[in-house]
């Protein structure tokens, strides 16, 4: 885990917890994991993204929400993207894939990641982060992740994530 991420959670005095478990390298493992576990809240899917004009966001979705509609997110950020490559993610979050997280915006000193949050993670009792490893969560509060980021000089978007229906 980062040790940065979590000095910075104690520094804000947020409530949370963290735990470990078995590396999570996909989202059916780990939504079977936290069924199994009992854990109270909503598993994140972050992805994250960039523009050709060199700007990155962090899109934060309910994990079935699998696909990355391109044209969606144009729709509400005004920004065409498409998956940011590994290099970009280490040079801004200072993670590896699988292990993408609001909390490694600590690591975004010059502010470059705009971040989108769908509204639903908003209404969940709480939320299961990875604190920059992929064997580790954290379990928090919504509010509380959009204080830590705060506290980090973002102002999070909360959208709505409504893929258009399809006439099948």
């Amino acid at each position: 885990m980062d040790q940065k991420i979590i000095d910075q959670l104690d520094a804000q005095s947020l409530k949370y917890e963290l735990y470990e478990h078995p590396q999570f390298n996909t989202c059916a493992v780990s939504s079977a994991w936290h069924k199994e576990s009992g854990r109270p809240g909503q598993r994140v899917k972050n992805l994250f993204l960039r523009n050709k004009n060199g700007k990155q966001h962090l899109l934060l979705l309910l994990p079935h929400e699998l696909d990355f509609d391109k044209a969606l997110f144009k729709q509400i950020s005004g920004e065409k993207c498409g998956m940011a490559s590994d290099d970009r993610l280490w040079e801004h979050l200072q993670v590896k894939p699988g292990s993408v997280s609001p909390l490694a915006l600590v690591h975004d000193k010059d502010q470059h990641v705009k971040v989108f949050i769908e509204s639903s993670l908003m209404k969940a009792e709480a939320l299961h982060l990875h604190p920059g490893d992929s064997n580790w969560s954290v379990q928090i509060t919504p509010d509380d992740v959009v204080s830590y980021l705060q506290a980090l000089g973002y102002e999070p978007q909360v959208i709505e994530w409504q893929p258009p229906k399809t006439d099948d």
